[in-house]
C-alpha cells in the first residue's frame, strides 16, 4: 500500500548557486505537525459558486493563474473556470474526447489541453511502441493537443498543435520552445543500449539527455516502468524534479541542471546499495522485494517551493 506523508522544512531556501546540494536530515520517528499559523500569516477561504453548470466530482488538478482557479475534473471530463472570488465563469468539455492532461503555459498565457479520442483508442501494445520510440510512432491519430487562450476565455480561442508526436510520453512545458519528458524502462530482450531518464525535445527531436542507464541491464527498471516527477514553481524560468529511487530534488532549466537538495533519511529507511544491483527477474520479483522491505523510502513526490518553505511527500510501501 502506498502511503504519502506531507513533510515541511522551515528555513530559507537556497538560491541554487552552490555546486553541493543542501542536505536536509529527516527522521520520520520524530516528525511532528505544525499549526497553520506557523506556516501562513493569513488564510482566506474562497467558496466556489455552486450551480447546475459548476458542479464537479472531484479536483483532479487545480491550476491557479493571476485571474482564475482552473479545475480539471475526471468524473465529468470537464474543465471549470472560476474567478479569484469564486464566481463560476465557464465550463468546457468534449463528448468525443477524454481529457488526459492540462498544463499552464505562462509565456503564452494559455492552457495546454491534451485529449484522447473515445472512438479510436490505442492498444496497450501500440502505447508501449509509441513510448519506446516516441518520435517514430505517431500518436496523433489517438490524441489531439491545443492551446486554450486565457486572455479572453469566453472567446474560446484555441490553437491546435499539429506535430506533437511524442505526446504519449506526457511532455512537460519547459519554455516556449522546449519540452522535458521522462520514460524509464528496461527489458532483458532489448539491445544493450544507453537510454536516458531525462530528455529535452524541441518537438521534433531530442536535443538534450541526462542520467544514462542501460535499457537491458538496469534491473530495477525491468518490467516496472518509472518516470521523473516534474513540479512547476512560482518562478517560470525553472522546474523542480525528482528521480525514481532517489532522495534528491533537482532544479532544471535549459541552461541549468543542479542537485538543489538532498534528503537524508535514517539508515533503516534508506535504500541500500545492494538494491541498485539486485537482479529482479520480473515485475513480481520487484513488488515482492518492496513488500518485504516496507520500511524503505522509495522516493520523493509532490514538491512545492513557497517562499522560505519546502513541502514534499515521501513514498513508502
Amino acid at each position: 500500500m502506498l502511503r504519502l506523508f506531507w513533510l515541511l522544512f522551515f528555513g530559507f531556501l537556497s538560491e541554487f548557486i552552490l555546486a553541493q546540494p543542501q542536505k536536509l536530515y529527516f527522521d520520520q520517528a520524530y516528525a511532528t505537525g505544525a499549526p497553520q499559523s506557523a506556516v501562513f500569516d493569513e488564510i482566506k477561504y474562497i467558496p466556489l459558486e455552486t450551480n447546475r453548470e459548476s458542479v464537479f466530482g472531484r479536483i483532479n488538478q487545480l491550476i491557479v493563474t493571476h485571474k482564475y482557479f482552473i479545475i480539471w475534473d475526471t468524473d465529468t471530463n470537464a474543465i471549470y473556470f472560476f474567478d479569484k472570488e469564486g464566481k463560476f465563469i465557464k465550463r468546457i468539455s468534449d463528448k468525443r474526447n477524454t481529457i488526459k492532461s492540462i498544463q499552464l503555459d505562462k509565456n503564452k498565457n494559455a492552457l495546454l489541453i491534451v485529449q484522447l479520442s473515445k472512438s479510436y483508442l490505442p492498444s496497450q501494445k501500440q502505447i508501449q511502441t509509441a513510448l519506446d520510440n516516441p518520435f517514430k510512432n505517431s500518436a496523433l491519430k489517438y490524441y489531439k493537443s491545443y492551446y486554450y487562450d486565457l486572455n479572453d476565455i469566453n472567446a474560446a480561442k484555441i490553437s491546435p498543435i499539429k506535430n506533437l508526436d511524442f505526446i504519449m510520453a506526457n511532455p512537460i512545458i519547459l519554455n516556449s520552445q522546449y519540452w522535458a519528458f521522462s520514460y524509464i524502462y528496461a527489458n532483458k530482450g532489448w539491445d544493450d543500449i544507453t537510454d536516458y531518464e531525462l530528455k529535452v525535445s524541441d518537438g521534433n527531436k531530442i536535443v538534450q539527455s541526462f542520467f544514462p542507464y542501460s535499457r537491458q541491464k538496469s534491473s530495477i527498471f525491468y518490467g516496472s516502468p518509472q518516470k521523473i516527477g516534474f513540479y512547476n514553481t512560482l518562478n517560470p524560468s525553472y522546474l523542480l524534479f525528482t528521480r525514481p529511487f532517489n532522495y534528491s530534488i533537482y532544479k532544471f532549466s535549459m541552461d541549468t541542471l543542479l542537485e538543489a537538495y538532498q534528503v537524508v533519511f535514517p539508515m533503516a529507511n534508506t535504500l541500500p546499495n545492494s538494491f541498485f544491483t539486485q537482479n529482479f527477474e520480473s515485475r513480481k520479483a520487484f513488488e515482492d522485494y518492496k513488500q518485504k522491505n516496507s520500511g524503505f523510502v522509495w522516493g520523493l513526490d509532490n514538491i512545492v517551493e513557497f517562499k522560505n518553505l519546502l513541502f514534499f511527500s515521501i513514498d513508502t510501501a
